[in-house]
């Protein structure tokens, strides 16, 4: 999770870096698939109708969702696994020509922009027709969050993060579940 975080913050990578990064999620396909295509957009080699990469990412934050994360030795910790699902949102938004969202999320999203990804040009158009679904996916991951307070303390407590995070994390779901409302 943390390595798709600062690939998110970041931006470029030199070819060798993707290599050894891209190796670490051999075991991973589906975030192995967003990271090559995330390469691919970066460096502007990605062509239409070869896949999105915000399909590619929701395929990997889904699958990650839905192993049984009690049972995985290394799982996503929640405030990772919230933070791509914002970004996912952000990119979802991208493609409405307007969004809404946090100042820091924004932040992050426009140091990108600079860094040659632009969603509304290279992104695959068809997507469009998608937002509704992956805005429902968005929504289904927070209900859960919000809805099982046991589940969220165990996966809190699993990924050596305070107890104490819980109440920031609520937050940051109501955050999402506004940005969506307003998206």
């Amino acid at each position: 999770g943390r390595v798709v975080m600062i690939l998110l913050g970041f931006g470029k990578l030199t070819a060798g870096l993707h290599e050894i990064i891209a190796k670490r999620f051999d075991v991973n396909p589906p975030w192995r698939a967003f990271i090559d295509e995330f390469k691919g957009y970066m460096h502007g080699k990605v062509t239409p109708g070869k896949g999105s990469l915000v399909l590619k990412l929701h395929d990997a934050l889904s699958g990650t969702y839905n192993v049984d994360w009690r049972e995985e030795l290394e799982y996503i910790s929640p405030n990772c696994f919230l933070y791509l699902v914002e970004r996912f949102l952000i990119l979802v938004s991208n493609f409405q020509g307007c969004l809404f969202t946090t100042k820091s999320s924004f932040i992050e999203w426009f140091i990108c922009q600079e860094l040659d990804i632009s969603p509304s040009t290279r992104l695959v158009t068809d997507m469009k027709s998608s937002v509704k679904g992956a805005f429902d996916f968005v929504a289904s991951i927070v209900q859960q969050l919000l809805g099982n307070k046991c589940d969220m303390m165990e996966w809190i407590k699993k990924s050596d993060i305070n107890l104490d995070y819980y109440p920031h994390l609520v937050l940051r779901s109501v955050v999402v579940i506004c940005l969506l409302c307003l998206n």
